[in-house]
């Protein structure tokens, strides 16, 4: 069953093949309590899927960010955090505004607050003074995990970089 699970969905595309899971997979370390392994399997998922990044985007094809000529374009910034929270208050994962590219266990760290910051750092060591047209995107999705409920969590936080003349 877990074989034409993993074969279906094709979870770990990027392994050779499960081996690195079968003892868990095969009920080898506990026989009796088989539930116990889909939730530790669900749990190691849910760590490979949280993440912040931030992405920017200095090439503008000359295209004005701005409508006066007072303000000098540098960058479009676009920063990204997501994780899971139980029942939706609890956070279990979460990128790390600090670090990008990494996750925290039990902290809340995917607010639009932390991803706001971080992108006036960034805009701050690109040169600018000013950010315009700043937009934020947040996403709860509930997802069911067995009895329990987790909701996926992201945020998008976007501004253009400008520098005034």
């Amino acid at each position: 069953m877990i074989k034409t699970f993993l074969k279906k969905f094709k979870l770990f595309c990027f392994l050779d093949s499960y081996k690195l899971f079968q003892p868990i997979l095969s009920h080898k370390i506990f026989p009796k309590q088989k539930y116990l392994h889909y939730a530790l399997f669900f749990s190691l998922c849910l760590l490979f899927v949280s993440c912040s990044s931030v992405n920017v985007q200095k090439d503008l094809n000359n295209q004005k960010l701005s409508l006066s000529n007072s303000h000098t374009p540098i960058a479009q910034i676009t920063t990204y955090n997501y994780g899971y929270k139980f029942l939706s208050l609890v956070p279990l994962c979460g990128g790390d505004p600090a670090n990008t590219g990494t996750f925290t266990l039990f902290r809340d760290t995917v607010t639009v607050e932390n991803m706001t910051d971080v992108l006036i750092d960034q805009s701050k060591e690109l040169g600018a003074d000013t950010i315009l047209n700043l937009t934020t995107r947040t996403k709860n999705m509930p997802t069911f995990v067995s009895l329990f409920t987790c909701s996926f969590v992201e945020v998008q936080v976007s501004g253009n970089a400008v520098k005034s003349n």
